[in-house]
């Protein structure tokens, strides 16, 4: 039995107007706001360097000055290949930078979000990714049955690519990113107070 949409986090209502006009919750918690470090695993996922740590100390440091990485020659193994990693940057990373500093101007990225904004940027570069693969090798691909009969058949990235697709609509909504829910959104244009009380006291002035 379906549990009904998510509900809405208290400062989206107040941004909205409180349209249902029913009581907030007072003791929301309310994560201290502003930006943060990706997690771990999304660097990892991210890298596009692809089993670095088996490479050798030599291709290791190959690979360092053709990312420009200062002083490689004289760092040892486990530092050459972190720097690396900090060094590289692909679909989830971009997408992490850019989306986080739009939350940020919009007031409604938390330290409690990384996950959620992790699990985001990863779903659009999964999304990406697939379109790359259909966009060089084609929506189908040619599939001979035990028959000996050939019938074009849909490549899975396109079904991998929409699941991605959707699940990132569906996060993108929770962050206020949907053009469409953003038209019911009344934010101020400048933000001189922050947080909870100042977007109640907005809510209750425009009431009065």
């Amino acid at each position: 039995m379906s549990r009904g949409p998510a509900p809405t986090p208290s400062y989206l209502q107040l941004l909205k107007g409180n349209p249902s006009k029913r009581p907030l919750n007072d003791r929301e918690p309310r994560p201290a706001k502003g930006a943060v470090s990706p997690p771990g695993w999304l660097v990892e996922l991210d890298v596009p360097v692809p089993e670095i740590a088996s490479l050798k100390t030599a291709e290791l440091r190959d690979l360092a000055r053709r990312l420009d990485i200062a002083r490689a020659s004289r760092m040892k193994r486990g530092d050459l290949v972190q720097a690396i990693v900090d060094s590289s940057e692909g679909d989830r990373l971009r997408f992490w930078g850019r989306l986080q500093e739009q939350l940020v101007k919009m007031g409604v990225m938390t330290e409690a979000d990384g996950t959620a904004l992790a699990l985001l940027c990863d779903n659009l570069a999964t999304y990406i990714e697939c379109r790359r693969v259909l966009i060089a090798d084609g929506l189908t691909y040619d599939f001979t049955t035990k028959a000996g009969v050939e019938m074009p058949v849909q490549r899975p990235e396109v079904g991998i690519g929409n699941a991605a697709l959707t699940n990132a609509m569906r996060l993108m909504d929770r962050f206020g990113l949907n053009p469409a829910y953003r038209t019911k959104l009344k934010v101020e244009a400048e933000r001189e107070a922050d947080g909870l009380d100042a977007l109640r006291a907005r809510g209750s002035n425009a009431a009065g």
